[in-house]
């Protein structure tokens, strides 16, 4: 009995692993089950289970889960899923050193433009910080003059110190 609870033990250790590849297939590919998680983080009357679609997505990682966190972000009612849709784009998404800092403002970067619109008008402070704090990991000419706007105006010291840390290191990124 005990050997078999071990190994039940190290399957479900393993699991997670063994089935990343495949996983990873079904949200990039937009199968079925991306779409149901797309579409409990829309409109699940249920604040929990919106924000473990949230984190769902966000464990597929960039190419899954920028455009439904952006929505969530922009569209949510609640600002807990506000907060945590700015706090994943922030973990999905990484400086690329090598990107040209002056690159060509992309429209089509609807994480980007979230970000800006919710540290410019999202009436909850803690949700502005944390797109404050998610946007260290954007190169898009246009955060730093939004940041260094937050820094100077926002009435909520939390969101002026994650401003100013972001510009921060955005700055130290730089090439």
């Amino acid at each position: 009995m005990r050997k078999l609870t071990q190994l039940a033990l190290l399957c479900a250790a393993l699991l997670p692993a063994a089935c990343a590849s495949d996983a990873h297939k079904l949200y990039t590919h937009d199968g079925p089950e991306y779409k149901a998680l797309c579409s409990a983080l829309a409109s699940d009357p249920a604040e929990g289970v919106r924000l473990s679609a949230a984190q769902a997505l966000a464990n597929m990682g960039y190419g899954a889960a920028n455009a439904p966190l952006a929505k969530a972000l922009t569209d949510d009612s609640s600002a807990d899923v506000r907060r945590k849709a700015a706090e994943l784009l922030e973990h999905v998404n990484n400086i690329d050193r090598e990107t040209d800092w002056r690159q060509t403002i992309s429209e089509q970067r609807p994480e980007v433009n979230a970000l800006l619109s919710a540290l410019s008008s999202d009436k909850d402070a803690s949700v502005r910080a944390s797109s404050a704090r998610a946007m260290r990991k954007f190169r898009d000419r246009r955060i730093p003059p939004a940041l260094a706007q937050a820094l100077s105006t926002d009435k909520d010291s939390d969101v002026r110190a994650a401003a100013s840390e972001s510009l921060g290191l955005l700055g130290s990124a730089r090439p």
